[in-house]
């Protein structure tokens, strides 16, 4: 019983080891995009501003619009592209963790799946000369346990980054 006991503690230690590597790669990860959304917003407010400012001192020319409706045309490309990577980046590893901690059975697109374990590890292989390249069949859905393939391709890179 004890030995039992002692096993299922390591496990979920294990568990919660990863979860905590996966949070940092999502902080990590999202910062990225939020941060260049960010930027691009205060951007747009500060030309916006500006522009604001000539209009109401009846300064504004013609061409100082059009210049505008350029950078604010291209501000807002960047913020809505770099909001949908961060949200597209949350769904993804919401997923994910919820995945890690969960040895449940379902069907998962593999190369969909292993593509958002190696962005949670992104992090971590970004502080290494290594990249990781795949050969999986586009579209090919696996009915299995999509946790412990985590928990399994996780422990091979963190293994192979510590020993390799």
């Amino acid at each position: 019983n004890d030995l039992r006991a002692t096993q299922d503690t390591l496990v979920q230690a294990e568990k919660l080891a990863s979860l905590g590597q996966l949070v940092a790669g999502i902080a990590h990860e999202i910062n990225t995009p939020l941060g260049t959304g960010i930027t691009g917003a205060t951007f747009l407010d500060q030309e916006t501003r500006q522009l604001a400012g000539r209009f109401r001192s009846g300064t504004l020319r013609r061409s100082e619009l059009a210049d505008y409706m350029d950078r604010a045309e291209e501000a807002a490309r960047l913020i809505f592209t770099n909001l949908s990577r961060a949200g597209d980046l949350v769904q993804s590893f919401k997923q994910v963790a919820v995945d890690q901690v969960s040895d449940e059975r379902r069907t998962f697109a593999l190369d969909t799946y292993i593509d958002e374990i190696f962005q949670s590890l992104n992090p971590r292989l970004r502080q290494t000369r290594l990249t990781v390249e795949r050969a999986i069949e586009p579209g090919l859905m696996v009915d299995g346990y999509p946790g412990v393939l985590f928990r399994i391709l996780s422990n091979l890179v963190m293994n192979t980054l510590m020993h390799g």
